[in-house]
């Protein structure tokens, strides 16, 4: 009877401790998965910002190609004047001639430089709007969640009408 329940305490003592080492392993493997489902999101992060970086340095290349070609196009070329000019406008006067500067007119580019960065009047409202949600809050203590609303509503009016003024100052 002993040796039968010896037996018995070992097998469940083995038993006990496979299983054990089974969750233990379990949760290595899931300490494992979580880490790279980690290091997969940071190379997806690089990845992203690589593709973001190479984008800006394409749009700004454009930019300089479009900005040279609009310098190249503003140039004036006139054709130079002789000492024979006299002789010459006297003769043209009689024939209606007149030698004239050449010019080139600007040619339009395809891509119209638009300010970067968000406006005056998005500014304004976003900053209206936390501000006003944050003071609506404190001001109705018996439903803050409905004060913070109507605060919001009211602060993003008041800050899109404010950055609309700064806007129309700045030419925007």
């Amino acid at each position: 009877m002993k040796t039968m329940m010896s037996v018995l305490g070992l097998s469940l003592g083995l038993l006990f401790s496979a299983c054990n080492h089974s969750g233990v392993e379990q949760q290595q493997q899931l300490q494992l998965q979580a880490q790279q489902h980690t290091i997969d999101s940071m190379k997806m992060a690089v990845a992203q910002q690589h593709m973001l970086d190479s984008m800006a340095k394409a749009n700004e290349a454009a930019v300089a190609k479009a900005k040279a070609s609009a310098a190249a196009s503003k140039r004036v070329t006139t054709h130079r004047s002789s000492s024979r000019s006299y002789a010459r406008n006297s003769v043209n006067r009689y024939t209606g001639y007149t030698q004239q500067p050449v010019q080139n007119i600007p040619v339009q580019s395809s891509q119209q430089q638009r300010p970067k960065g968000w406006s005056a009047k998005a500014k304004g409202a976003l900053i209206g709007a936390g501000v006003g949600a944050a003071t609506g809050a404190v001001v109705n203590k018996r439903n803050r969640a409905a004060g913070a609303v109507i605060g919001g509503l009211l602060g993003a009016g008041a800050g899109t009408g404010v950055g609309a003024i700064i806007d129309k100052k700045n030419g925007r």
